[in-house]
């Protein structure tokens, strides 16, 4: 399957340059103008990889890159600058770029750069499906239900959201925790369990 690109660039001769070299490399390129419109193309077409100018008509690219880390997490985004500045360059690093190129862009470079994420890309994607499964096969069980669980924790895991797990005593709440701690991005850091009854009954002592 080819690697879907998307290039945040108002320049449009830069835009049309990158995407035909990129195209004669097997890639597929969107080009959008402004940080408005890249947001709006995450939830159509989603990329595999982005490129965005840090200089941009709506915004700065250095505001823009924690929003799309922010939707597309497992995408890698190279930052593209005319500056010289060394410090936009630390700035764009530290809030989730991997490279940068500068302007006028060196398409040797380029080329290099864009194979470099897509490696990057697969590697990530290959830990979370061994992390997904890990966190999946203490799941026994083959019923429709179980596939619907499992599949509910690989839909929930990679999102930020609170998620609230029901069931009787004994029924795995604990088991589905966990599940969803290890597929999720968060897996590096510890699983902490709180007994919530326990901490039920101490909050009940203090109450005056």
């Amino acid at each position: 399957m080819a690697i879907r690109i998307l290039y945040v660039e108002d320049d449009v001769a830069s835009g049309r340059l990158v995407k035909s070299i990129a195209e004669k490399e097997g890639y597929i390129v969107d080009v959008v103008t402004t940080g408005r419109d890249s947001l709006k193309a995450l939830s159509g077409a989603p990329p595999d990889l982005i490129l965005t100018d840090l200089n941009l008509p709506d915004t700065s690219g250095l505001e823009l890159l924690p929003k799309l880390r922010e939707k597309l997490p497992e995408a890698p985004v190279i930052v593209v600058t005319a500056s010289e500045s060394i410090q936009d360059v630390i700035t764009a690093m530290k809030r989730g770029a991997i490279d940068y190129l500068t302007k006028p862009i060196d398409l040797q470079r380029m080329i290099v750069s864009l194979a470099n994420a897509v490696k990057m890309m697969r590697q990530q994607r290959l830990r979370t499906e061994v992390e997904e499964a890990h966190a999946l096969e203490h799941l026994v069980g083959s019923s429709p239900s179980m596939e619907r669980l499992r599949e509910l924790i690989r839909q929930a895991a990679p999102s930020e959201a609170t998620v609230l797990i029901v069931g009787e005593s004994g029924t795995g709440k604990e088991l589905v925790a966990r599940a969803l701690h290890y597929a999720s991005p968060r897996a590096k850091g510890p699983f902490i369990d709180v007994n919530s009854a326990a901490l039920t009954e101490t909050l009940r002592a203090l109450r005056p």
